[in-house]
């Protein structure tokens, strides 16, 4: 059964202990909205030229004109920061809205494992993020112009009522074997995980 105090517990008691700034002045904002246009400058958020949105958990800005992006995660999924495409969107959105920062950091804080992971977004993370948007973007109105839209089975899928039945994850999700016993120890805890996650997702 679904224990929710066991499953919120940790990420309260952690999120109490991150959420005590003792310097308030360096903080630029928190669950700020920002936006981009296709040219990647801000505009507003609800803006109708918007390409790009985003919302950022806190943004710092130091003395020196660094910026530092934190990211609050309450997921059981941990990721690196190297290669993720949402914090270069993240770094882009912010140096759209602020092109005087010298550089920008990122702190990834996982509430529900205690865990806090710290990298630097470099020029190939922003060209990686704003790569995979134009592809992105391009495939939607290519989709949008011939009418045809196929499935593309993925993690998103975890959430939908259809995820048991649909013919297209069952047609794209076939693996063999793993080589060996770790990876199959691997395996089986990232299973674990996901079905975790997608009876979270169905039951919240």
């Amino acid at each position: 059964p679904f224990d929710a105090l066991s499953e919120v517990g940790p990420i309260i008691e952690n999120a109490a202990k991150l959420l005590v700034f003792p310097d308030h002045s360096k903080i630029q904002g928190s669950e700020l909205m920002l936006a981009v246009d296709r040219n990647w400058k801000s505009v507003p958020f609800a803006s109708a030229k918007a390409f790009v949105r985003g919302k950022i958990d806190r943004l710092d800005l130091d003395e020196e004109g660094c910026v530092t992006i934190t990211d609050y995660k309450t997921g059981r999924l941990i990721e690196g920061i190297e290669g993720s495409v949402q914090l270069g969107l993240y770094a882009s959105l912010v140096m759209a809205l602020m092109p005087q920062a010298k550089s920008v950091d990122v702190v990834l804080e996982y509430l529900r494992q205690g865990i806090t992971k710290r990298g630097r977004i470099v020029k190939s993370d922003f060209d990686r993020a704003r790569a995979w948007v134009e592809r992105v973007a391009k495939a939607i109105e290519a989709s949008a112009k011939s009418d045809a839209w196929p499935a593309r089975p993925g993690r998103a899928c975890l959430g939908c009522a259809a995820f048991d039945t649909c013919p297209a994850r069952k047609k794209t999700s076939r693996a063999g074997p793993p080589p060996d016993a770790r990876s199959a120890l691997a395996l089986t805890e990232r299973l674990i995980l996901v079905e975790r996650e997608r009876k979270d997702l169905l039951e919240a």
